[in-house]
């Protein structure tokens, strides 16, 4: 899978027992590790890899539509510029505010790369 990254291939390998670098692995290698066996095992590093990887994408979302979003102004009386389809903008800004804040509540926030500290 796409989400698997190189942490989680170390945590794998760690699970099975395998200690080669990844340019010297194989599937022999891992099935004959115990891979049925520790089925369970790497399921969980794949759940793991995959909900680490939906926050990536959803980031990715809110950054690319924030980074391309351009305003419409208006003139007003010929006085001051308004905000044309302000309502948009703000329903927009209300669901990626309400995604971030629950993103925070999840088990794989710590791991996504944006939020660690240096």
């Amino acid at each position: 899978t796409d989400s698997l990254k190189e942490r989680h291939w170390k945590s794998i390998l760690q699970k099975l027992n395998v200690h080669v670098s990844f340019s010297e692995l194989t599937i022999g290698m891992l099935w004959d590790n115990g891979l049925l066996d520790k089925k369970k095992d790497v399921a969980e590093v794949l759940s793991v890899a995959q909900g680490e990887m939906a926050i990536e994408i959803f980031l990715n979302q809110v950054r690319d539509k924030w980074m391309k979003e351009e305003l419409d102004l208006v003139l007003y009386q010929n006085r001051v510029r308004l905000i044309r389809g302000w309502d948009d903008l703000f329903n927009a800004l209300d669901d990626h505010t309400g995604g971030l804040v629950l993103m925070r509540s999840s088990p794989y926030y710590r791991a996504v790369r944006e939020f660690q500290e240096d």
